[in-house]
């Protein structure tokens, strides 16, 4: 699996998990955390040094 597939996953976890916390609350927000921190990792250009 590639970093692109990962970061579509997780960000279709990360919708599905934000609603689920606006309608459930409680520790629903954690699970938005992670996937919204797996998200942008995954998503994220690498910086050019050269």
């Amino acid at each position: 699996m590639n970093k692109v597939l990962i970061g579509r996953i997780a960000l279709v976890l990360t919708i599905l998990f934000a609603v689920t916390a606006l309608s459930q609350g409680g520790w629903w927000w954690a699970c938005v955390a992670v996937a919204t921190a797996v998200t942008l990792w995954a998503t994220a250009k690498p910086k050019d040094n050269g």
